[in-house]
């Protein structure tokens, strides 16, 4: 009876902590759908309440763009015309009017004496009357001055485009109606305006005929917010929607009136809140605005949140129901199983097994059964094994007995032969002192060998530095010795060069040897002429002998020009042979002598390398050799110092081998203590069943 309890009340806890949490869901999932749905049936309501406005509001601008089309035509008619004479556009107007029944009457309207100087106004005017479309000048004078009225003031004021006038109730006829007006402009000058009037005939009726949900309905609104075509047709034309008494609907006229495009607004209209959306109708100013009671657009959510409701509770019944099924047939009845199957494991019974159905669920469940038969199994194999080690241990400590006994003897042994190895010892430890003086001999004179290597490499090192030295000289001598021939042998050529010059004097001289000669013979010539010329030629011939006496002294000169510079070429020649046997002996002696300095300086330089390395590889061999016998006379104390160790060792282990004599006695007692444990554990195992 307490397992059963302890079953329902596991159940009942896992009931009692899963219910209240999926019926928190389930009321958060309720708040949430309805709020969700609020939000959206209120969202889907406003834009499909906004495209009907706009839809029904371009609808009824057809209507009123067919009457500004009208005024247009009729402006840029005028603004071409060549006169203005009402003859020329009666039968326009005329078939305007009866094209479009809605379209009351048509004309235009000109500044004052525009027509003629004669004519303050002139307004002709067609209209309907019944079935009939008259022409008409009754307001074409200055008791009806048109010039004063709205419509004609917004088409002078209002720019190129078509405007519209407040709706208005004619009082001629009775009918509500709108004009649209329109300036014309002639030379960048307003002559005048167009007009048609649009009658707006059965307008509350062609409100109420707009359906808008169940309940709702819809009104025009003027752009001064006058109601028009409302179902209170007392409101119509009198009263502001923002002066409504009920303050609530007089804010949301000043909304609707103030509103440039389409919106959707919420407020109160007659008492009730609602959902309003209002779309211009064209550029007349009036607004399309249409109303549905927000009761009725909430009917829908009421209906939905609560078939919503019930088909939660019936999903929340039916959970609870698969709740219980699945926490009894796969958690509390395995559970029962290996609760039951480890009540037999605590009274020692390890022959039962566990169902393989429940092993098989693969959850939770399934890994605790599977984990608990695998426990059983290893509890089972523990403690099969304990009683195999029981028996093992009372067979063993037997054995053990038997051994101390030999261990006894054995170490009386080992005691004789210890002494024995720590006499030899003392002998090795003695020959290891004199192997290590002989070692720091060594190494001092290895010490030696290594200063004297290193003084011989720094003379070699000078050595180095002093070829070197030679080398470097010997380059820049050889240097300086190819630089002075290059300058000696330029200057030379350059000199040769200038004594050709003198050949140049010979030629010149020889020349003015012939011009001289020549002279000369003219000058015998004008002499003889003269001569010939008697006392007439005197004078002539005086010249005439002068000239001679200077052809004869150039001759001269010429001859001591011409030795001078024979002497000066012999002398050059003497001069260009000394130099060349001088540049020779510089290029043949001066400069291989010189290059055979620094061939000679670079080898000295290269045998003083390699003296210096082969003293470096000495150097670095003597430092090895110093290094190994440092380690040889530091392993020689080591071994000394772990002789005497083990001499020390052998003592302490004689000593020891005594005392474990003596313990083996006592193993030998501690076995047979064992041995009454084991055969007491051979007696536990008995109360397990395997």
């Amino acid at each position: 009876m307490g397992k059963m309890s302890r079953r329902t009340t596991l159940r009942r806890r896992f009931l009692l902590a899963v219910l209240p949490l999926v019926l928190a869901i389930f009321i958060a999932q309720v708040v949430l759908s309805t709020v969700n749905f609020t939000s959206a049936l209120e969202s889907k309501t406003r834009e499909a309440l906004q495209l009907q406005a706009e839809n029904e509001a371009r609808r009824l601008e057809g209507q009123f763009e067919e009457a500004a089309l009208v005024a247009k035509v009729l402006a840029d008619n005028l603004e071409v015309a060549s006169n203005y004479d009402v003859k020329g556009f009666e039968a326009l107007m005329k078939e305007y009017i009866k094209e479009n029944e809605n379209i009351i009457g048509t004309g235009y309207w000109l500044e004052p004496y525009m027509y003629s100087p004669e004519y303050k106004y002139y307004g002709p005017y067609v209209y309907r009357e019944g079935e009939n479309i008259k022409l008409t000048w009754d307001y074409s004078n200055e008791e009806y001055d048109y010039f004063q009225y709205d419509w004609y003031k917004l088409g002078f004021t209002g720019g190129k485009e078509v405007k519209w006038t407040e709706p208005y109730l004619d009082e001629v006829s009775g009918v509500v109606m709108i004009t649209s007006t329109k300036p014309v402009i002639k030379e960048g000058k307003i002559i005048g305006v167009t007009t048609c009037d649009l009658g707006l005939p059965g307008l509350t009726d062609y409100m109420k005929a707009i359906k808008v949900g169940q309940t709702g309905y819809a009104f025009l609104l003027s752009r001064d917010g006058y109601y028009l075509g409302y179902r209170d047709e007392g409101k119509n034309f009198k009263l502001k929607m923002e002066n409504e008494e009920d303050e609530r609907t007089a804010v949301l006229g000043r909304e609707l009136t103030r509103a440039n495009g389409a919106v959707v607004l919420k407020g109160f209209l007659e008492g009730k809140e609602v959902l309003v959306s209002a779309a211009p109708v064209g550029n007349s100013g009036i607004k399309m605005v249409l109303v549905i009671p927000t009761k009725e657009v909430y009917a829908t959510k009421t209906r939905v949140l609560t078939l919503v409701a019930v088909s939660l509770v019936a999903a929340l019944m039916l959970l609870g129901w698969l709740l219980w099924f699945m926490i009894t047939r796969y958690i509390a009845k395995p559970l029962k199983e290996v609760t039951d199957y480890a009540d037999l494991m605590a009274q020692g019974d390890f022959t039962g097994t566990l169902s393989s159905r429940y092993a098989e669920q693969g959850d939770e469940i399934g890994r605790l059964v599977l984990s608990f038969g695998r426990l059983r199994d290893n509890v089972h194999l523990v403690v099969k094994n304990i009683n195999n080690i029981s028996e093992a241990l009372s067979r063993f400590s037997l054995k053990v007995a038997d051994m101390a006994q030999d261990i006894a003897a054995s170490m009386q042994e080992n005691t004789a032969s210890i002494e024995q190895i720590a006499s030899g010892m003392e002998e090795i430890a003695s020959a290891a002192e004199e192997i290590n003086a002989s070692g720091q001999e060594i190494k001092g004179t290895l010490l030696l060998i290594n200063e004297e290597a290193a003084k011989t490499n720094q003379n070699i090192k000078d050595i180095e530095k002093r070829a070197y030295e030679v080398e470097e000289g010997a380059n820049s001598s050889c240097r300086t010795a190819v630089q002075m021939y290059n300058q000696i042998k330029e200057a030379l050529e350059k000199a040769i060069t200038d004594a050709r010059i003198v050949n140049e004097i010979s030629a010149m001289a020889q020349n003015i040897a012939g011009i001289a000669q020549q002279t000369n013979l003219l000058a015998l010539n004008a002499a003889i002429e003269a001569a010939r010329a008697g006392e007439q030629g005197k004078g002539f011939a005086v010249v005439a002998d002068e000239v001679r006496k200077l052809a004869e002294n150039s001759a001269t000169e010429v001859e001591n020009i011409q030795r001078i510079t024979l002497q000066v070429g012999e002398a050059i020649d003497r001069l260009i042979y000394d130099s060349q046997q001088m540049l020779q002996f510089i290029n043949s002696q001066v400069i291989p002598d010189y290059e055979l300095m620094v061939d000679i300086g670079k080898k000295y330089r290269e045998d003083s390398q390699n003296i210096g390395e082969l003293t470096y590889r000495i150097t670095s061999s003597l430092e090895k050799v110093m290094q190994a016998m440092g380690d040889i006379v530091d392993a020689m104390e080591n071994t000394a110092a772990s002789v005497e160790e083990v001499s020390a060792s052998s003592q302490d282990i004689s000593r020891a081998s005594e005392g474990s004599a003596s313990k083996a006695v006592s193993l030998a007692e501690i076995a047979d203590k064992l041995k009454e444990s084991a055969e007491k554990l051979e007696e536990m195992m008995q109360s397990f069943r395997l």
